[in-house]
């Protein structure tokens, strides 16, 4: 007899690659193997991938016998497979009264298919994804009289956990007591609630989640997040306990260009996942996505491992939340480190509150114990709108006015008006007005209209905190536009907490870590320089691709101030 082969296969050092199979794309290559190794020989060629979703259901059912054989050829090769299951039809019962395609988990004949494909991929394999639409919009008779008069968040809040736990995961680990069941959850997590996404429940019933870190091409998409979404929804749904969230995924879906592509890895993998899954095969074969791509996996593996923990402003978005949704994103864009998290910090750090944080019944308490202690806290607009008239005038004196002013100018208060510097921006902006007392709020930043200054950023003090008013453009993309010393307050004010601040242009994000590290990420279309603030006495900061060494300018007032090039749509990476 022959000795088996040994199969040699080059690897990432600080994540695992992984690639998606879709169903439509499985039959084709099952009937057409020499297709099959080309397009292997392809993505070997870009990718040091290690594992391959094999998508067994996404409305139809691929044939077992071809699913098989390309997972037989898989095999060979000495990659490691995952079944893969996505909840859509086209095919159920009233699928077309259901938004995207979505199931009914209340049709019986849907739920006996799911049962029955769940025990065949727990028969094949010892790991299952389930694709993002584990969700439910269906509104059908069956729906409505089993959710009676409970709301649809509820109903769904409590159905498809239920059927997740009666069709999928007990059916196959009956079959297979060693399989992995993983849920993906998807980029749009202000929905979660309203469609059945429970962040409470599910992250129990399930091995393992992942997120859908998908924000392909922001500018024409109708998700409404920014490419920061990328890699706040990591930090978010890490937050969650039991703290099993695996990995990242995005696609090519989207109307993407290259740079959107690059730029959705890019966050990917500044969150730091162990897995990294690209969507898909069949969509990146042959394309400029995959060498642009495969080089740029390489230049940043070659130094993540450098790299510490993410650390960031904490933004409370409590379980089964939603408002302002991504507002924080976008100032993510202008070099504000937001980390969302489904807990509400028990320590002395500054905290941001949205609208979202507001679904805590019990957040008037927990304000006033963070702020006595010396925390201190950031209300948007419409947390502090939300809020009006359950307590949170025992703090501040301000509300939000309802009306906007339009304008382009914006100032800086110092100690005095003589102080006072103003700064004008390329087109006007609209804002909310906010009300407040004079000499009760402490300006930093405004909005200018002649004799009617607009906090941008204010404060007032409660016990031994802060209490800031963060206001934002009503077109909250806006807030890129607005001046670079306008920017540079805001960024210093309010990472008080953190060992650095960015000054310079919006569209610029700042990634840093718990170890004297960072990541500088440019979205802008032409190349500028940055000055990157660092608490303590630093002489120098090292480029981890180059291995560069940059002089600090100066020091002063405890800080060292470093110039730094940025390339245009792209990255830098230091330590100190």
């Amino acid at each position: 007899m022959h000795k088996k082969e040994a199969i040699f296969l080059e690897h990432y050092k600080n994540f695992q690659l992984s690639i998606f199979l879709a169903s439509r794309d499985i039959e084709y290559l099952a009937a057409n193997p020499p297709i099959l190794e080309k397009q292997y020989t392809f993505f070997r060629k870009h990718f040091k991938f290690d594992k391959i979703y094999l998508e067994l259901y996404r409305s139809e059912t691929v044939d077992l016998n071809a699913y098989l054989s390309v997972k037989k050829f898989f095999e060979q090769k000495g990659i490691k497979l995952s079944a893969a299951f996505t909840a859509y039809s086209q095919t159920d019962e009233n699928w077309e009264h259901r938004v995207a395609e979505c199931l009914c988990y209340t049709d019986p004949a849907a739920l006996s298919r799911t049962k029955s494909l769940f025990e065949t991929m727990a028969t094949h394999f010892d790991e299952i994804l389930l694709d993002d639409y584990v969700f439910t919009n269906c509104t059908c008779q069956r729906c409505r009289e089993l959710k009676g008069n409970r709301a649809w968040d509820d109903f769904r809040l409590e159905l498809v956990p239920q059927v997740c736990q009666e069709y999928m995961i007990e059916p196959a680990k009956k079959i297979n007591p060693n399989v992995k069941i993983t849920l993906k959850y998807p980029t749009w997590h202000e929905s979660y609630h309203r469609l059945g996404y429970n962040t409470t429940q599910s992250p129990f019933l399930f091995d393992e989640i992942y997120s859908g870190t998908e924000t392909r091409n922001h500018l024409y998409s109708n998700f409404r997040n920014p490419r920061y979404t990328s890699y706040s929804l990591m930090q978010y749904l890490s937050s969650i306990s039991p703290y099993r969230n695996r990995g990242n995924w995005f696609d090519t879906y989207g109307s993407v260009d290259v740079i959107d592509m690059l730029e959705q890895l890019y966050l990917s993998l500044f969150s730091s996942p162990k897995e990294l899954t690209l969507y898909g095969w069949g969509t990146l074969y042959h394309t400029v996505y995959a060498a642009a791509m495969g080089f740029e996996l390489e230049r940043i593996d070659n130094f993540l491992g450098e790299l510490g923990n993410a650390i960031g402003i904490p933004v409370y978005l409590p379980h089964n939340s939603s408002g302002e949704d991504h507002l924080y994103d976008f100032w993510g864009m202008c070099g504000l480190p937001f980390q969302p998290t489904v807990e509400f910090t028990e320590n002395k750090r500054t905290i941001l509150l949205t609208s979202a944080s507001a679904c805590d019944p019990q957040l008037i308490e927990k304000m006033a114990k963070h702020l006595i202690d010396g925390g201190n806290v950031i209300l948007t607009p419409g947390c502090l709108e939300a809020l009006k008239g359950k307590g949170i005038e025992e703090f501040t004196g301000m509300s939000m006015a309802p009306r906007a002013q339009l304008s382009n100018q914006f100032g800086i208060y110092g100690s005095a008006d003589f102080e006072t510097n103003y700064f004008s921006c390329e087109k006007p902006v609209s804002m909310r007005i906010v009300d407040f007392k004079l000499n009760e709020e402490n300006l930093l930043a405004i909005q200018n209209q002649p004799s009617s200054p607009n906090p941008l950023l204010s404060y007032c003090n409660y016990g031994q905190g802060r209490l800031y008013l963060l206001n934002s453009p009503e077109t909250w993309s806006d807030c890129y536009l607005l001046p670079i010393p306008i920017l540079n307050t805001l960024r210093r004010e309010l990472s008080k907490d953190l060992p650095i601040y960015l000054e310079g242009p919006g569209n610029v994000s700042l990634f840093p870590k718990d170890n004297h590290s960072c990541i500088l990420q440019s979205y802008l279309p032409y190349n500028t320089t940055v000055q990157l603030h660092i608490k303590g006495n630093y002489k120098e900061i090292i480029n981890l691709e180059s291995k560069k060494r940059i002089p600090s300018d100066y020091q002063l007032h405890g800080e060292s101030i470093f110039t730094l090039p940025l390339q245009k749509s792209t990255f830098s990476a230091y330590r100190w």
